[in-house]
């Protein structure tokens, strides 16, 4: 053949995400509905600050899903329906990470 070889560096380009089309609708809305505030620096520093003590959830979506039984019902279906093959890691278990 060609003896051709080649080395095979996994750098990067993974990430264990699973969309939630019906949740990513929502935190959508709630931008609409709400806007996006613009802040000064001194509100900037003060916010950096308060983040420190907060868990990062957009509080918004999360009452809308309180306060509404149907939207937490999707939600929770379409989770279920794409989580429901399992996960499976696309990085071979024999690759080891390298520092660039």
């Amino acid at each position: 053949m060609t003896e051709t070889s080649f080395e095979r560096v996994f750098i990067d380009g993974t990430a264990e995400l699973l969309p939630n089309f019906t949740l990513e609708k929502l935190m959508y809305d709630n931008f609409e509905k709400i806007g996006v505030v613009q802040h000064n620096d001194e509100e900037r520093a003060f916010a950096a600050e308060l983040r420190k003590t907060f868990p990062p959830q957009s509080a918004a979506s999360a009452i809308d899903l309180i306060e509404d039984p149907e939207l937490l019902k999707a939600a929770r279906e379409e989770f279920k329906r794409r989580a429901k093959g399992g996960y499976t890691c696309p990085i071979e278990p024999e690759t080891v990470p390298t520092a660039l």
